[in-house]
């Protein structure tokens, strides 16, 4: 009948959550759909199975071309968190069927790519630089602005410097109180405040604001821009840069530093959403600017080898990758001394390019710069340096020197314990990479017991068909098999291939791994 609804199975809404490792297929959302609750054996789950096509006639973007099955098929489905799901049923008309589907593909080529990947920490500077920037832009409109106020344009800057943002805030409203009109600038300026104060949701609203007073100011359009990216907003980020970058270029033309500018940001959000040869067709250009203006070792060509590396290092380009992060840091070092953050962000960002080379002493030589630098800066217990503890492990087991990756993952374990507490996956990554270590030394009890913490975890955070619980069962059944305990062995190795297949598909080289372990446990049996 016509209302009846085609509604899909529940091995078809596990398998398809499963496929995007439990996150909303958006791509300007990402949010995990799962996640702990308060009780202990409960999880939270936020994520809705919708239809592509709708369920039954008269739903949104209904299909009278398919027949039941094939609208209760998983082709015909997408993974979205609870607030997706309701508006692309309230928009169907922007939310077009063919825009849902390149959502899913998407969602699950990052899936794919992110499958049984060691967490590597790569700094994005971003956020960092942008902080930085807006600091010293706001102190020197405190100490030049000239209008308004004197005494209490003096108060604000004192509590600027002294970091008493709050205090400044309410000094700037009440600068706009005595304005009698809207400014855009003193918008402009709460928007910094709040941005420092990491309030992103309260700056855009600023900037937003100070763009609708003055259309025109590129300035504003960026700032905005630069927040929804930080907000995770791309789409939204794309289309402000690009609005910038369109008024930069006939007001400017193709060589000015504000035109620069908009290619960088654009460059970054292009990145953010998978886009790294789009992305680096503007971070180009953006250099080739700055580099004929500035020369070749201003701080503005070092954040763009940065960002260059990052992402030649998303595209597995990882000799490129180093050559960006190396002149980068040169210049970081010239600008900012040895000791700044940023310094240890590129030293960071080195080592990776290093590990995924195969160059392990020289990926471990540049972390452990980075967290010379970082344990000055923002003590022990920081989860960067935890980050990076876990960095060195990585390197020194590729090493093959078992007990020194040992001590530094136990570093990392205890400071993400005390950051985290035990239930938060990177803590489950630091059980794993434990177990790796005394796998590796053939203590397998040893190492069945980090495998069995790391799984319970990450069975606990993301539920049983997430790629983490994939690469926990593999582990886990790999000890067994060199302790003999077959029986076991299988039973772990053939929930973990279940999950390969779902991934990787049959053909890939850890699912034939798998299957390889199945078939000599099955006939050590026999």
């Amino acid at each position: 009948m016509a209302n009846e609804r085609d509604n899909f199975s529940k091995t078809t809404i596990r398998i398809l959550q499963e496929r995007v490792a439990h996150r909303c297929s958006n791509p300007e959302c990402r949010a995990p759909t799962s996640g702990p609750n308060s009780i202990d054996t409960k999880a939270t789950r936020v994520g809705k199975a919708a239809h592509i096509t709708a369920a039954s006639e008269g739903g949104p973007r209904y299909g009278h071309n398919l027949n039941p099955e094939e609208r209760k098929s998983i082709n015909n489905a997408i993974w979205l968190c609870s607030n997706c799901h309701e508006k692309i049923d309230k928009d169907k008309l922007y939310y077009t069927a063919d825009l849902l589907r390149e959502w899913k593909k998407k969602a699950e080529e990052i899936a794919r790519e992110e499958l049984g990947r060691p967490i590597r920490e790569l700094a994005d500077q971003k956020i960092n630089e942008e902080i930085e920037k807006k600091f010293a832009s706001l102190e020197e409109t405190l100490r030049n602005l000239k209008a308004g106020d004197k005494k209490t344009m003096d108060e604000a800057l004192k509590a600027f410097r002294e970091g008493n943002y709050s205090k400044t805030k309410e000094l700037f409203l009440d600068i706009k109180k005595k304005e009698n009109k809207e400014s855009a600038l003193t918008s402009y300026n709460l928007g910094v405040i709040a941005f420092l104060e990491l309030d992103f949701k309260g700056a855009l609203a600023h900037f937003l604001e100070a763009e609708s007073l003055d259309p025109d100011n590129t300035l504003y359009i960026n700032e905005a821009g630069n927040v929804y990216h930080s907000l995770g907003q791309y789409k939204r980020a794309i289309e402000y840069h690009e609005k910038a970058l369109s008024s930069d270029l006939k007001t400017y033309g193709p060589e000015h530093p504000s035109v620069a500018r908009d290619c960088n940001n654009l460059g970054l959000s292009l990145q953010a959403i998978g886009q790294h040869e789009n992305a680096i067709e503007y971070l180009d250009k953006a250099l080739t600017i700055f580099t004929k203006i500035t020369g070749k070792n201003d701080a503005a060509v070092a954040t763009l080898f940065n960002n260059l590396g990052l992402a030649s290092y998303e595209l597995g380009q990882y000799e490129k990758a180093k050559e960006h992060f190396e002149k980068a840091n040169a210049i970081n070092i010239i600008h900012l001394g040895e000791e700044h953050p940023l310094v240890a962000s590129t030293w960071n960002n080195l080592g990776g390019a290093f590990y995924e080379l195969g160059e392990y002493e020289k990926a471990i030589e540049h972390f452990e710069k980075a967290n010379t630098i970082n344990i000055v800066k923002l003590g022990e217990e920081h989860p960067l340096v935890a980050s990076t503890w876990n960095n060195i492990g990585l390197a020194w087991l590729s090493l093959r020197q078992y007990e020194k990756a040992i001590d530094y993952f136990e570093n990392a374990l205890e400071s993400n314990l005390k950051n985290y507490g035990s239930d938060h996956p990177v803590v489950a990554t630091n059980w794993n990479n434990l177990g790796s270590a005394y796998s590796d030394l053939g203590e397998y009890e040893k190492a069945i017991k980090f495998y069995d913490k790391s799984l319970a975890s990450d069975i606990n955070t993301y539920g049983p068909g997430h790629p983490s619980v994939a690469r926990d069962w593999n582990n886990l059944g790999g000890a067994l098999l060199s302790l003999g305990n077959y029986n076991k062995a299988i039973d772990c190795g053939e929930k973990a291939l279940e999950l390969f297949e779902t991934f990787l598909g049959k053909d890939h080289p850890n699912t034939k791994r798998i299957m390889g372990n199945l078939e000599y446990a099955r006939k050590k049996i026999n």
